[in-house]
């Protein structure tokens, strides 16, 4: 049995070596440092932009400013039944119409029958109908309308 063993793996250890500097794709000089220079920080400040293509929307800054304040955000959102059906009800009208992708996309939080709207849309009509469509259900006693009219 041993020698049995000691063969096939006196082969398998032939045909690793034989495999090895194929397979490794280290540079054969070794790369020296010098450990005692640190290595100053980095600038991670963004170079400024030379083009003017336009960039994808970014909301970062928004979000920030909504970290911890008393506005409502989607987490503010009841799990009563008809603050539930209200902002559903909502959404459905509003995805009913022919809207921007971002007036599509606004934030509709419903806590005891008081509806906030946020997010940007892109005109003051965008912001009047999806106001108007969310007071037009049933079960809502305000709505706080907070929609950002954007330049396109």
């Amino acid at each position: 049995m041993n020698r049995i063993f000691s063969r096939f793996a006196g082969a398998a250890l032939v045909a690793a070596t034989g495999l090895a500097p194929l397979a490794c794709d280290r540079p054969t000089t070794p790369v020296t440092t010098n450990p005692t220079t640190p290595s100053a920080p980095r600038d991670m400040t963004p170079a400024p932009r030379t083009d003017t293509t336009p960039r994808e929307p970014d909301n970062t800054g928004i979000n920030r400013r909504d970290l911890g304040t008393e506005n409502k955000t989607p987490l503010s959102q009841s799990e009563s039944a008809s603050d539930v059906a209200i902002t559903a009800e909502i959404r459905r009208a509003v995805m009913a119409e022919t809207l921007s992708v971002n007036a599509s996309n606004c934030k509709i939080m419903t806590v005891n029958g008081v509806v906030t709207l946020r997010g940007p849309v892109a005109s003051i009509a965008e912001r009047d109908l999806i106001q108007a469509k969310a007071t037009a259900v049933a079960g809502v006693k305000s709505v706080v309308n907070e929609l950002e009219v954007t330049a396109p």
